[in-house]
């Protein structure tokens, strides 16, 4: 990097490093809250396996929207092979809607929304997008990405600014 860059530049990798590690801490304590929820929610409705459904359940919530689904799946088919009776099927979806509804509406928004700082509705967007054009995938990285894009724009409107970036380097003296 050129010289009358590196200040700049140096700034830019320091704040995008900044950003990426503040919302997969986000994404995994997240995570871990929904998990340690869920392990609770299904040891209290005697679900058989309750610990590891509920860690499934705490690491599908890592992918936005599509994860609580993926969670909530392997607790009904076992209370199903268990009981037979849709009663606990009912208690059990109604069990993890609440969970998400606390996840959606408190721990995400406390947790990850608050590190990236991003309004709730450019991130449930910019979801949407992700998932649209790569899937689950897409809609896992796809805040992490508009995060970078953000820090980037931000970041060099500022550099542009302050620093002297487009001005001509002086001329040297001739030998």
């Amino acid at each position: 990097v050129p010289n009358r860059y590196f200040e700049m530049t140096l700034s830019l990798v320091h704040k995008i490093s900044h950003q990426m590690g503040s919302y997969i801490r986000g994404r995994l304590l997240d995570a871990l809250i929904v998990g340690i929820l869920s392990i609770i929610t299904l040891y209290l409705l005697n679900i058989r396996y309750a610990f590891l459904i509920g860690a499934l359940a705490g690491c599908a919530n890592i992918i936005p929207h599509f994860g609580p689904i993926v969670g909530a799946i392997p607790a009904i088919v076992m209370a199903l092979m268990e009981t037979g009776s849709f009663v606990s099927v009912l208690v059990i979806t109604i069990s993890f809607v609440a969970i998400q509804l606390l996840d959606y509406l408190l721990i995400s928004h406390m947790v990850i929304l608050k590190n990236v700082h991003m309004h709730p509705i450019i991130v449930f967007i910019v979801i949407f997008v992700g998932g649209y054009f790569m899937g689950a995938i897409g809609m896992f990285v796809a805040v992490l990405f508009a995060g970078i894009l953000k820090v980037t724009i931000s970041e060099l409107a500022w550099s542009f600014k302050h620093y002297r970036i487009f001005e001509r380097a002086p001329h040297s003296a001739p030998h």
